[in-house]
């Protein structure tokens, strides 16, 4: 409807300008005109003529209504039928690892080789692993070796004291957060990122990935010097697009409290931040 009035409007207006300014206008002026002849002379009054033509003119916009309603509502159809059976390809870069010669036997043996002897393995990432250090915020595609330690010995090390001999316990001072997302819509989430963002601020953000429906994912947060952190305010920002390329957000804000815990809205209010091109047929 919005189309065909944009695409008529010039047609639109001249047809209201004569149609309802116009034609009675000059009716009322033929019934103040004397008839030349006497057969030509009308029987009834210039309010009679305007309330006949009335008539024609909403009998006539009525159905001109009624096939438009018709007319949209097969388009509609139409595209919910199209809509139905609508494929969509998506793509994600995958990473690649490879070695060159004599390395292969140094390679654990379920490591893809090829038949030249060489480590060649393709491979897509969809778990990130965010670190907060005050206001620095980077991303991996795992934990390094330290922070493994860390979180397997959940923050506790025993270390020795050179001088007197004893052994002491040594607690890191850091949170470890997993997350967990799942698509629960009915449509896939194309060029998903994830971001983990200072409040009113830049941080960084993940590579860009599908998930499917029901298809789930994962990410961490790993806080540095939790204690120094205290009070800070960040925020999770899950931005993606649908196949008709509207551009959604969903925002999950979260605050460092003390006694190692943090504060997270769960209700990632989703909005609509760009308007797609499906308007015009271009997904």
């Amino acid at each position: 409807m919005i189309g065909f009035i944009k695409k008529y409007w010039k047609a639109l207006i001249v047809f209201f300008v004569i149609g309802v300014i116009v034609i009675p206008i000059c009716i009322s002026l033929m019934f103040q005109i004397n008839a030349p002849f006497g057969f030509l002379a009308a029987e009834w009054g210039a309010s009679d003529a305007l309330a006949f033509y009335s008539v024609l003119l909403g009998a006539g916009v009525a159905v001109w209504g009624v096939f438009l309603s018709i007319r949209y509502a097969q388009e509609s159809y139409r595209e919910d039928v199209r809509n139905r059976v609508l494929p969509f390809f998506t793509m994600d870069r995958l990473l690649v690892r490879a070695r060159g010669f004599g390395l292969a036997d140094l390679l654990p043996q379920e490591s893809p080789i090829n038949e030249n002897g060489k480590y060649y393995e393709e491979y897509s990432v969809q778990e990130f692993y965010f670190t907060i250090d005050g206001q620095n915020i980077s991303v991996r595609s795992s934990w390094t070796d330290e922070q493994k330690s860390t979180i397997s010995n959940c923050g506790v090390e025993v270390q020795r004291n050179d001088q007197s001999g004893t052994w002491g316990w040594l607690f890191a001072d850091f949170m470890h957060i997993p997350i967990k997302l799942k698509n629960i819509g009915l449509g896939s989430a194309v060029n998903f990122h994830i971001e983990v963002n200072p409040i009113n601020n830049k941080g960084c953000f993940s590579r860009g990935f599908t998930i499917m429906p029901s298809q789930e994912a994962k990410f961490y947060i790993y806080i540095e010097k939790f204690n120094e952190n205290v009070g800070r305010k960040y925020e999770i920002i899950l931005n993606y697009y649908d196949i008709y390329n509207n551009q959604y957000e969903q925002v999950y804000p979260f605050e460092i409290k003390d006694n190692i815990r943090f504060e997270i809205d769960l209700s990632g209010l989703q909005k609509r931040v760009k308007m797609g091109n499906h308007s015009n047929g271009t997904h």
